[in-house]
């Protein structure tokens, strides 16, 4: 699964006072994509891989200060790691999203947050993305002190019919938030070196786009199905800590293995003849 995150090029708008000011937002822009960073490890290690691209503008009309371009602010040598940090995580690591642009200059594109026309924006593009994928995974940066600085969501609607919700993210407590909110990032995990097995909310199976319950029990555990492949998972009640693990069977009922914590089936585990009903 992809994430896609844009940079909203309208949140700069010559809301800094001073080159310091905006000096003083890019240490708060970078927090964000560390958090993202992490958060996305995070995941992985919950044994749910996502790809994220992330897209911005051109950043030719982006002027953090009055008639200061974003590529003109004036850095002191004591910020250069801080400035090639954010020329890394603003320009380097992205794409132009105009390279696989979506929406069209025909169609006309409101943002209602702000009362105005962002046909041609990042935010036009990403709301017509949303339009396509109604539940895609996505989130648009805003610099601090913009005009979107109180909005959790921006609101853009297309041809005055269609409209888009588009979760925003100015800091990093705003990403672990909607990292939260979409991937329970947050939850509670289990500790290696437990004494106890873990409850089914401290490994994938919290994942209920992946994993469902059934109304089969074994060792006194729930036994799952997963979606895509239909093999039932149950956690093994008589290991903990490091040792715990999973068994699991295919759509027959066949034992296939062991699953570390992370979902990774190991099937040389597998015990010929064993099926989920005995």
């Amino acid at each position: 699964m992809t994430i896609q995150i844009f940079i909203n090029e309208l949140s700069l708008h010559e809301q800094y006072n001073s080159g310091d000011d905006f000096i003083a937002a890019v240490r708060i822009f970078n927090t964000i994509f560390k958090s993202l960073r992490v958060g996305l490890d995070n995941l992985k290690n919950n044994g749910e891989d996502h790809d994220c691209a992330i897209y911005r503008d051109n950043a030719y009309h982006c002027f953090p200060v009055a008639g200061t371009h974003i590529c003109s602010i004036k850095w002191p040598a004591c910020h250069r790691d801080l400035r090639e940090l954010f020329y890394r995580n603003y320009f380097n690591n992205n794409s132009d999203w105009r390279n696989k642009q979506l929406h069209k200059y025909t169609d006309s594109y409101c943002c209602i947050t702000i009362d105005d026309n962002v046909t041609g924006t990042s935010l036009a593009e990403l709301a017509e993305r949303k339009l396509k994928k109604d539940k895609l995974n996505s989130f648009i940066i805003n610099f601090t002190y913009s005009i979107f600085h109180s909005c959790s969501e921006i609101l853009v609607t297309k041809n005055g019919a269609d409209s888009a919700d588009i979760d925003t993210v100015e800091d990093d407590i705003g990403v672990n938030n909607w990292l939260n909110k979409c991937f329970e990032i947050n939850r509670r995990t289990y500790p290696q070196d437990a004494n106890r097995p873990p409850t089914d909310e401290e490994t994938i199976l919290y994942n209920t786009k992946r994993f469902k319950r059934t109304n089969l029990t074994n060792q006194g555990r729930m036994v799952y199905i997963e979606s895509n492949t239909k093999y039932y998972w149950y956690l093994d009640n008589m290991h903990v800590g490091g040792n715990a693990h999973f068994e699991v069977f295919n759509f027959n009922r066949c034992h296939i293995g062991e699953a570390d914590l992370r979902g990774n089936i190991d099937r040389s585990k597998a015990i010929n003849g064993r099926t989920l009903d005995n």
